[in-house]
């Protein structure tokens, strides 16, 4: 599981990297902080500190800075070379797996809590993600 999550990282790495006046490291730092705000806002609703409806909210405004990412992957899969963005990857995997890994956890300790709401659970299905 640890090496297919790793596997997952580096690949999810790769197509992340993106933009004008980016690099592959920023975009990579900008991503895993994307991916663990997603993370605590799911652990706030499972632990009852913000309500699913709030939530949800958020997570729609994220789903929105995922669609950039998108953009800033093409710019920068035109500017950069392959090596950089294998490079940045390769150097950015350990982070991005671990943040996956939360993501993950905070989706099941969510689902877990009885606090998963459709209008949520719809959110997170329908964001747009890198």
């Amino acid at each position: 599981m640890k090496r297919l999550t790793n596997i997952f990282a580096v690949c999810f790495s790769i197509l992340l990297l993106s933009s004008c006046g980016d690099s592959p490291d920023k975009l990579m730092d900008d991503q895993v902080s994307w991916i663990k705000e997603m993370t605590d806002t799911l652990n706030d609703v499972a632990d009852g500190k913000i309500s699913s409806s709030k939530a949800t909210q958020k997570i729609k405004t994220l789903g929105k800075q995922g669609e950039k990412f998108v953009e800033r992957k093409t710019a920068l899969n035109k500017s950069a070379s392959p090596e950089q963005l294998v490079e940045a990857a390769k150097e950015h995997s350990k982070e991005t797996g671990q943040a996956f890994r939360g993501y993950m956890e905070a989706v099941s300790k969510l689902s877990a809590s009885g606090r998963m709401t459709r209008e949520l659970a719809d959110a997170i299905e329908n964001m747009k993600t890198p």
